[in-house]
């Protein structure tokens, strides 16, 4: 059950949010076959020292993340295995999270 209002929003009942600012048409901000970046003249798009350190960055975070909660898992997997219920599940939680 859906009316429209005449300004193109979407508005289901009993919703009385309705904003101007919100409907316009994304491809005025991009033109179709335009670049979302300025580029100087006479250069091709590529990727600069900065843009792949914060991709190296990013990843050497995500990975080290990765690598250490596993690790923590394994740990506690190890430490616990003469526990059963929810003690063990309990400890695991901890260690992983304290690892």
């Amino acid at each position: 059950m859906q009316d429209r209002l005449d300004t193109g929003i979407n508005k289901t009942s009993g919703a009385v949010f309705s904003s101007p600012y919100l409907n316009f048409d994304p491809s005025i901000l991009n033109p179709a076959g335009s670049s979302q970046f300025i580029i100087p003249e006479g250069q091709g798009e590529h990727r600069g020292k900065m843009e792949m350190a914060f991709f190296t960055i990013g990843s050497s975070v995500c990975a080290g993340g990765f690598l250490g909660g596993l690790n923590g898992l394994l740990t506690g997997i190890r430490e616990t295995k003469n526990l059963s219920g929810n003690i063990r599940y309990s400890q695991l939680v901890s260690i992983f999270m304290h690892s």
